[in-house]
């Protein structure tokens, strides 16, 4: 059923759409054209041009309808620019931001051995207000499920902890889902940081966003079959995380291997 909100939204913009159609098409707003190509999706808020490709939610919207910024688009919207939304608009803009500035890109290879193309290929961004490094979780259809938010460098506590992510969207899910789902060999790693050098180094890994140790019964029927190699720190927590982890993904792999990475010291 169309979302009454959606449509309040979108008719402000677009006088002549129906409240009671689901999806249609009409002139699109970011190009001239005679014939309307902009779909509007009154359930899920999103819009796609078939003519010029924009798309996007209702937040991309305003910012491209009224030249601004997510902070700004979020108070047009919602009246509260710290509002606690997920929003594709947010990613578009933290990786454009990373983009620009070659320091922040200095940063994440400095920490964490992170090539410009590997920051492309994940749409890695950054958040100047948290100072973090931000990283979109997406599931097997594209759709945004989450943005974790990276504290790349500095100490992390409990009040400023190393990961935070979006308001009620913190399910524990699998990065980068598409890893898991193509290839029958996948190296788990102990979190997004390691799982993303690992990718840039060829391998084919993941990791589970809630940290090492946590795991989604519901996605485990996707280990089925494959050879998993379990790659997390030698120290407590990571062989507490293996013994947690190793016997639930035992029951679908074909195979699991633990690999002896050498203690540290941390």
């Amino acid at each position: 059923m169309p979302s009454t909100k959606f449509y309040d939204f979108y008719s402000k913009y677009i006088p002549n759409l129906k409240p009671d159609v689901a999806q249609q098409n009409v002139l699109c707003l970011f190009h001239e054209e005679a014939v309307g190509s902009l779909s509007i999706n009154l359930e899920t808020g999103y819009y796609f041009c078939h003519g010029c490709g924009e798309k996007g939610d209702i937040y991309t919207f305003v910012m491209r309808q009224e030249h601004c910024g997510f902070k700004e688009a979020k108070y047009k919207i919602l009246g509260d620019a710290r509002a606690s939304v997920l929003s594709e608009a947010e990613v578009v803009e933290a990786h454009k931001l990373m983009m620009s500035k070659k320091y922040l890109q200095d940063l994440l290879f400095t920490h964490r051995g992170w090539l410009p193309d590997t920051i492309v290929k994940f749409k890695l961004g950054w958040n100047d207000q948290e100072k973090r490094v931000q990283i979109p979780i997406y599931d097997e259809h594209g759709n945004l499920k989450n943005i974790r938010k990276y504290l790349v460098a500095g100490h992390a506590t409990k009040q400023n902890p190393k990961f935070r992510g979006v308001r009620g969207h913190n399910e524990n899910y699998f990065f980068p889902i598409s890893n898991l789902l193509k290839e029958e060999f996948i190296m788990l790693c102990a979190g997004e940081p390691d799982t993303i050098l690992a990718c840039q180094l060829k391998f084919n890994a993941g990791t589970f966003t809630a940290g090492e140790g946590a795991f989604n019964r519901n996605l485990l029927p996707l280990f089925k079959d494959k050879l998993v190699y379990i790659c997390y720190d030698k120290d407590v927590a990571g062989i507490k995380a293996v013994r947690a982890v190793g016997p639930e993904i035992a029951k679908y792999a074909k195979e699991v291997k633990i690999i002896d990475l050498p203690f540290d010291g941390g």
